[in-house]
């Protein structure tokens, strides 16, 4: 009896859940319906957010499978959008919006969402960006309240004397009779009057110091490895870390012809995240690429503070930032790798362009071997003779030096030839790249209109400083734009392998920056500079790092300083 009564009440379960369910699929669109997406669409890459003067234009990259419906635009005023401004549907298919409702002077930051019918996407990178306020030029507007209307009164009132007889001869005699004469003086004396007030707006800049042979030195950590300065005109750039003073956070640290001045990172940015390349546009501008994905981030100096105007991601969490560099034709140029290894033996390179609209383009990976996909180094450099970009590459386990040649075309960028083995390895020969945790830097060098290169070489030894210590010298290679090569001269110290160097090209004479390797004191610290042919070498002192890889130092080109971490804890300037 048990046993049929609960069959019974099982029948009557089955029966209920089958109508419970009818129910629901009643009044609930079936995702998998014939023309409905049934999964969510992938989330969009790629966003930048650049500002104009009176919007700030957003793109953004959708997927290939085109499986969304619409994209939503979401805005903020905070990174972590728990403040959200508003949120726009855009169509499918469209990868550009146009935020004008941005206030200037507001920073924004967006993100962007893919939807389809089965549900909405993850969101994609951040991207922020805000519309400078216009400089305070709007005081030429009282010239207008000036306006000479009591002056043409004034002039009236010498023509009705001579109404009967002047009115034929005016013509010739107004330019020497003082009658005319008053009537131009009115008009200009206002017009310059404006003129001088608007001047005064650039001359608040902070008031001339002695321009300074050496700076001194700051206490601070630099942060990331492998360094590069933002240079302009005999100022230079760079971010650091401080503790304490006067508020712990990261510093934009500026030594110009004023003197030295630091301004605190808004936002807090990490940027001890892989390496760190700064690129200084004007006085008041610098970009930023650092960071694992890349980030690049733009700054401006606005009344005394650092204001973050826009910022991207390029590439993923496997690029490496390789290279950054502002072209000759103002737009900027961003190189990396990336760590995966996606085909046994090769490598693929990323390269993104920040065209004219400000929009930073991605090419296609260009992929290099025969190498590892580990510890590539590489440098971007624009050659002065032709203007074309050239890129050099060397990786663990590969004693060759590739190159990738570009050019720019109208508002875009090319590809117009790869080498792997522009420097091919080469026994016996003294230009042959050191195959092991190499390093390698790039100058342009226009007294001679070529690239100057230089690279650790194949003449190696052990020291017993470490395990692992292995010291090379350094070759340094003049590259014309015909693609020959020529060798200038191989340093004679000993480098070690997988410690960076700077190279600095001044008055056409070629400068080398690098930590020496002692062996009879046993360490490899000795910061040391030496220039053309092994002609002169200077010691400079004990750079910080107890590991090489961590040494951190840069050579300017536009000033005679050599900018490097000591042991000390401080950042030091020294004078070649």
């Amino acid at each position: 009896m048990k046993m049929k009564s609960l069959v019974i009440l099982a029948i009557v379960a089955a029966l209920v859940l089958a109508s419970f369910g009818s129910a629901l699929a009643g009044g609930k669109p079936n995702p998998n319906a014939a023309g409905n997406k049934t999964r969510p669409p992938a989330a969009p890459r790629s966003l930048t957010a650049t500002p104009a003067n009176t919007q700030i234009y957003l793109t953004w990259t959708h997927n290939a499978k085109l499986d969304e419906d619409g994209f939503q635009v979401q805005r903020g005023t905070d990174i972590y959008f728990n403040a959200v401004d508003f949120t726009v549907t855009v169509s499918a298919g469209v990868t550009l919006y146009s935020d004008t409702a941005a206030i200037p002077g507001t920073l924004y930051y967006y993100r962007i969402f893919a939807f389809n019918a089965a549900a909405t996407s993850s969101p994609s990178n951040t991207a922020s960006a805000m519309i400078p306020i216009a400089a305070p030029t709007p005081t030429p507007t009282p010239t207008p309240t000036p306006a000479p209307t009591p002056a043409p009164t004034p002039a009236p009132t010498p023509v009705p004397t001579p109404i009967p007889t002047p009115v034929p001869t005016p013509v010739p005699t107004p330019t020497p009779t003082p009658a005319p004469t008053p009537a131009p003086t009115p008009a200009p004396t206002p017009a310059p009057t404006p003129a001088p007030t608007a001047t005064p707006a650039p001359t608040p800049a902070p008031a001339p110091t002695p321009v300074p042979t050496q700076p001194g030195s700051i206490i601070g950590d630099w942060g990331g490895v492998y360094n590069q300065v933002g240079e302009y005109q005999g100022s230079v750039a760079f971010p650091y870390f401080h503790y304490v003073y006067p508020v712990g956070g990261w510093y934009l640290h500026i030594e110009d012809s004023y003197g030295a001045h630091d301004y605190l990172f808004p936002g807090n940015p990490i940027i001890n995240q892989g390496y760190c390349k700064v690129v200084m546009v004007s006085p008041t501008e610098v970009w930023l690429a650092f960071g694992i994905p890349i980030t690049i981030k733009q700054y401006q100096i606005v009344n005394g503070s650092l204001v973050q105007m826009s910022s991207t991601n390029v590439g993923n969490i496997n690029s490496r930032l390789l290279g950054f560099i502002q072209l000759t034709s103002g737009k900027l140029l961003v190189a990396w790798y990336q760590s995966e290894n996606p085909n046994a033996g090769g490598v693929n390179i990323g390269f993104a362009y920040r065209n004219s609209l400000g929009n930073w383009v991605s090419l296609p990976y260009t992929f290099l071997s025969p190498c590892t996909s580990i510890l590539n180094n590489g440098s971007l450099t624009q050659h002065p003779a032709d203007g074309s970009i050239w890129f050099f590459q060397i990786a663990d386990g590969s004693a060759t030096i590739r190159a990738i040649h570009l050019s720019e075309s109208g508002d875009s960028l090319k590809i117009d030839w790869v080498d792997n083995a522009f420097i091919p390895y080469m026994p016996g020969n003294p230009m042959t790249p050191e195959g092991e945790f190499p390093w390698l830097t790039s100058v342009a060098d226009p007294s001679t209109n070529s690239i100057i290169l230089a690279y650790q070489d194949i003449t190696y030894r052990y020291f017993s400083i470490d395990p692992f210590c292995k010291g090379a010298h350094v070759a340094v290679v003049r590259v014309n734009a015909d693609r020959t090569k020529s060798l200038m001269f191989v340093l004679d110290k000993w480098v070690e392998r997988a410690s960076p160097f700077s190279l600095s090209v001044v008055n056409g004479q070629v400068w080398l920056a690098y930590g020496e390797i002692d062996p009879v004191n046993l360490n490899w610290n000795n910061l040391c500079v030496t220039s053309n042919n092994n002609t002169q070498t200077k010691y400079l002192g004990t750079l910080a790092g107890a590991n090489p890889t961590n040494q951190k130092l840069y050579m300017c080109n536009s000033t005679n300083w050599i900018i490097a971490e000591m042991a000390d804890g401080q950042i030091h300037f020294y004078a070649r």
